[in-house]
This record gives C-alpha cells, sequence and structure tokens, in this order.
C-alpha cells in the first residue's frame, strides 16, 4: 500500500512511538512503494512488489551489481521462478535479518540466497533443507536444488544419499518417475559418484532409461546416436574400461553402435592393462560394496552428530596421544560427549580435555568420565576394536554457526586403525573418509537441545 509523506506526518506516533526498533521500522518498508525506486516481478505472474536499491544493495554486491551497474530496463528486476509467498520471506529477510524459514519456502529462498549471493542467508536455508535428506526425498531434492554449485556441502550430502540408496531408488516405480525427470545436471552429478551402491551396468541401464526419455520429450528417435547425444559429456562419466568383461559384453549387445568400434577395442585393449588406450573413459572402479559399521546406542537420550559437521581430525605428529577436533553446528545445542574408536587391548584414559570457540574464546578445561566399551558390529576388520564414549561432566553451550575445537590428551598412544575409506555409517549413510591416524569422533547433543 502506497504511504503518502502527508500521511506519515499524520500518523507521527505511529512513525515514533509504534515502530521503537529498527528492525520495525525497516520490516514496515518491506514490499511499500513509499520512497521505492525499482520493481520486482514475482512469479510466472509477474507479480509487481516495490523494493528500494539502497536497503537492497546493502545485502550483497550481487544486489549492487544487478541494480545500479547492469542499469535494468524501468528499474524492473524479474524474479519468476520464485512463488510470491516465498520471495516476500526473502525480501522481509533483506530488510530485517529475520527469516520464517519452513520446509515449504526454505528451497526457493535459498536460490534466491545463492542467486544474490548472499552467504549467511545461505547457512540458514541450508541448515533447515539439511535435516530434510532422506532416502525418500533425496531424488526429489535433487531436482529442486538444480541451482546448487557441484562442491556446495547441501548438493554433495543429497548425492551421497541418492548413492548409498540407489539400487532401492531406481527398483521403485514412483522414484523413478522423478528420477526421469532431472535435469542433465542432475543425472551428471550421479554419474560423477565415487561409490555408488550397484555395479557399473546398473547404472548404465538407468541412466539409458533416462536418455530415452530425454529423446521421447524432444520427439526424437531413442537411436543409440540420440540416446548418446541426449547425455552429452555424461556419456564420457560411464566407466566401461572398470567393468567386468561380461559386463562390458552386455552394454555392447544391449546398446549396439553406441559406442563406436574403435572405442570398444580400445576399451577392451585398456581392461587388459593397456591404459595408453580409452583415455576419455576412467578404469577407476567405482565404490560399490561398502563395509558397515554399526552405532551402538550409548546414551538412549542423546542424539549424534552428522559427520559432516566435523571439519578437521588433527593428530599430532609426535604422538598419537593428543587430538583437535574441529567442528560446528547448525543450530543451538548442548553438547554431552564424544566418542574415539579404539582397540580392545588399549587403555583410553584421557590426561586432559579442552573446549574453544574458535573466534572469540580462549578453550577451557572439560572435565570428562569414561562411559563404558561397546562392540562395534561391524565388517571382520573392526573386530579388534571398541568404540568408546567419554562423557562431559558439564553439558556444554554449543551456538550456531561458530567453529568450536576440542582438543584431548591421552596418556596412552592409539593404535592406527584400518583403512575406512570404505566404511558406511549405517544409522546415518554417511561415507566414511580416510583419516590420517587411530581415532574417529562421535559427537553426542542433548535430544531436546
Amino acid at each position: 500500500m502506497a504511504v503518502s509523506i502527508m500521511t506519515l506526518r499524520k500518523e507521527d506516533e505511529l512513525w515514533s512511538g509504534r515502530l521503537e526498533t529498527l528492525e520495525d521500522r525497516m520490516s514496515y518498508f518491506v514490499a511499500n512503494d513509499f520512497l521505492a525506486d525499482m520493481t520486482f516481478l514475482v512469479g510466472e505472474e509477474k507479480r509487481r512488489v516495490p523494493g528500494h536499491k539502497f536497503i537492497l544493495s546493502s545485502c550483497s554486491w550481487d544486489f549492487y551489481n544487478a541494480l545500479h551497474l547492469l542499469h535494468i530496463d524501468n528499474d524492473e528486476l524479474p524474479i519468476q521462478d520464485v512463488p510470491y509467498e516465498s520471495f516476500l520471506v526473502f525480501l522481509r529477510y533483506c530488510y530485517t535479518g529475520d527469516v520464517n524459514l519452513e520446509p515449504e519456502n526454505a528451497i526457493n529462498i535459498l536460490k534466491l540466497a545463492y542467486r544474490f549471493d548472499m552467504k549467511a542467508l545461505i547457512r540458514e536455508c541450508e541448515s533447515e533443507v539439511w535435516d530434510m535428506v532422506r532416502s525418500d526425498s533425496c531424488l526429489k531434492l535433487l531436482t529442486q536444488c538444480d541451482f546448487l554449485p557441484k562442491d556446495a556441502p547441501l548438493k554433495i550430502r543429497i548425492l551421497d544419499a541418492i548413492a548409498v540408496n540407489f539400487v532401492h531408488l531406481t527398483e521403485n516405480e514412483e522414484f523413478m518417475k522423478i528420477f526421469m525427470e532431472l535435469s542433465l545436471k542432475g543425472i551428471e552429478g550421479i554419474a560423477d559418484l565415487e561409490e555408488i551402491s550397484c555395479n557399473e551396468l546398473k547404472l548404465v541401464d538407468t541412466v539409458m532409461k533416462w536418455a530415452a526419455r530425454a529423446c521421447e520429450k524432444n520427439n526424437l528417435e531413442a537411436s543409440p546416436q540420440n540416446l548418446r547425444q541426449s547425455l552429452g559429456n555424461v556419456f564420457y562419466k560411464i566407466r566401461f574400461p572398470a567393468m567386468k568383461p561380461d559386463q562390458f559384453i552386455k552394454v555392447v549387445g544391449k546398446y549396439p553402435a553406441m559406442l563406436s568400434t574403435e572405442e570398444i577395442s580400445n576399451i577392451g585393449r585398456n581392461m587388459k592393462g593397456d591404459t595408453s588406450f580409452c583415455l576419455r573413459y576412467s578404469n577407476i572402479p567405482r565404490g560399490t560394496d561398502p563395509k558397515f559399521i554399526e552405532i551402538p546406542e550409548v546414551w538412549p537420550d542423546l542424539k549424534t552428530t552428522d559427520l559432516v559437521s566435523v571439519s578437521s581430525l588433527t593428530v599430532k605428529e609426535a604422538s598419537a596421544r593428543e587430538f583437535s577436533l574441529k567442528f560446528k553446528v547448525r543450530t543451538p545445542r548442548k553438547l554431552v560427549g564424544f566418542s574415539v574408536i579404539a582397540r580392545k587391548s588399549q587403555m583410553v584414559v584421557p590426561a586432559s580435555c579442552f573446549l574453544g570457540e574458535s573466534f572469540y574464546n580462549d578453550p577451557y578445561a572439560v572435565e570428562v568420565t569414561l562411559g563404558g566399551r561397546y562392540e562395534l558390529n561391524s565388517d571382520p576388520l573392526m573386530r579388534n576394536y571398541h568404540m568408546i564414549p567419554l562423557k562431559l561432566i558439564q553439558e556444554q553451550d554449543i551456538y550456531s554457526n561458530s567453529w568450536y575445537t576440542i582438543t584431548c590428551k591421552f596418556h596412552e598412544r592409539f593404535a592406527p586403525l584400518p583403512d575406512l575409506a570404505d566404511f558406511v555409517i549405517s544409522s546415518q549413510n554417511i561415507q566414511l573418509k580416510k583419516i590420517p591416524d587411530a581415532i574417529i569422533p562421535f559427537l553426542y547433543f542433548a535430544k531436546d537441545s
């Protein structure tokens, strides 16, 4: 609603009395054409929403660039791929710094946050979407989050969930309908996966179904040439040389003329060990048969963090008696403990433990107590190892968007663990990455925090 200067003077009490805080005063201007000097055209219906260049430009350089340097026509900025209601939530954040995120609007607001490079808002939105990633939602989220860059943590999390559940997803009719509607960028993300719960032949068959659907959408015959053309660069991400010979023979028979005679010959030579041939196709097998580490239920009233919250694990070179763990959380929580994995024969006695917020506080000592030893129901490689929880005597407040560091020293050196690069934590479907030395930390938080 337009507000004239005379109206403001008559309602001076409203202006200076009821609108006491800066947030109140700024929220008064949201979608208000008083002093507005540009207009958003929102949604497919191009609903007009007034804006203020100065306020918007203060949010990010990309806003400044769009509104001042690009000289947009008639000072109108189209935002046609986001619903009107979600856009208003985003606009309110631009003016007040307050955002009301819900599952229904978080992805649309995240899209705008990325478009205008608003990093604080990106973090808030990704935190909201993070816990939405499940086996039954990962394919749909991949279609909705197609705008995410390849290295975005949320994109990696979604693709990891698809990798672990790929066979289940592609054998389900409803999930396959979603798969068929993925963009080429989404298919490329799946084809880039280093670990996936199927062999290469299964991946080829699924990708070819998508290519046939792409041909159908473009009114093209699903010929070998058109199928390959529909996949573009994704075709070269199929690891033909890494297949078993019988699988490759099936591919050649099932999709005749998909590969040229020269390519078939070169792939065959590559399979026999001559790696100078077939340079465009990787001959490195994907991790297809992950082993599982079952996390014992240590404290039923607590929950374990996702490992991706952990930024780094550092083990002192002089001895493996000390480690530092850097981490942060998406929402404020109460830290109540952590766990390590060690040999059954090993004494795990902490000498000291320190916790500190990386940028503001010096580390301070925290007391811990051992919580017993727990069997790991997992691969035979882990049969000689236990998980040992250490519980904090006093719970510690951990605030969001700040890095924290735990440094713990032990009286005895830790023995090296086996190579864990192929292990998955089955309760969370999170792939373990190779670490330099002996221990894997698991953080525990109060469930009601």
